[in-house]
């Protein structure tokens, strides 16, 4: 069945209080489906594999990662339930705009592109974003091994290091990904990078959301917006 966060055992809690709301730990693989608690918004991601399992993610939640961590959704799956109002945030936990102080070390530290990893998936895994904010990450979401799922609506890339989304090309076959209200910046490529492409695809795209295609031949072509375009291997 599904626990709360506060029930799972990948999940410990911190100490101290953080902008009157308590911070829980979320680290190591986990098996079993999770529900994150929206009465305890604010979480330290010390690296998260979801191995079979789901992920469910409230609104308003706040997921903050140590240097290098992931969150690596393998073989399971990815949710987020945020709204215009009370988005979903995947941010660096230097970020002290959100949610406070984390760290607990004032001013010492600013958050960094590539403070982070990025969120990852992979055969069979799924992830479905609705109305969140990814920030600071090396990637922002890519599927370095396919994925059998993929839904990225309403959501915003911030301040990363490579592109905002990136896809191998068994990655695209079932992504939803090109909902008008996504958007990008700062990041090293503010749209889609979709790489050793050897599939056809009829893919709209919408200004502010760039498109970039690798070839099997190691070419890229980068694609105008605001246009629908028919892609041959």
């Amino acid at each position: 069945g599904t626990r709360t966060a506060a029930a799972a055992a990948a999940i410990t809690h911190y100490s101290h209080q953080c902008s009157s709301r308590k911070v829980v730990r979320l680290e190591a693989p986990v098996s079993s489906d999770i529900t994150l608690d929206p009465d305890c918004s604010i979480y330290v991601v010390g690296g998260l594999t979801l191995q079979g399992a789901t992920l469910t993610v409230p609104g308003g939640s706040i997921l903050k990662f140590e240097p290098a961590s992931r969150l690596v959704v393998w073989g399971g799956h990815l949710v987020t339930q945020g709204t215009a109002e009370s988005p979903v945030t995947f941010t660096s936990l230097k970020d002290d705009s959100v949610g406070g102080d984390t760290n607990n070390d004032g001013s010492a530290t600013t958050p960094q592109p590539g403070d982070w990893g990025g969120i990852n998936f992979a055969i069979p895994g799924s992830v479905a974003l609705l109305h969140a904010v990814v920030r600071y990450g090396n990637d922002g979401l890519g599927t370095p091994g396919g994925g059998t799922g993929l839904s990225i609506k309403a959501t915003r890339f911030e301040h990363i290091t490579n592109a905002a989304v990136g896809l191998y090309s068994n990655g695209l076959r079932n992504a939803d990904i090109w909902d008008n209200d996504n958007s990008a910046i700062d990041c090293g490529l503010n749209g889609v990078h979709i790489r050793d492409f050897a599939d056809t695809a009829t893919i709209a795209t919408h200004p502010g959301w760039t498109l970039v295609v690798d070839g099997t031949s190691g070419a890229a072509d980068v694609l105008g917006s605001d246009m629908t375009i028919t892609i041959q291997a």
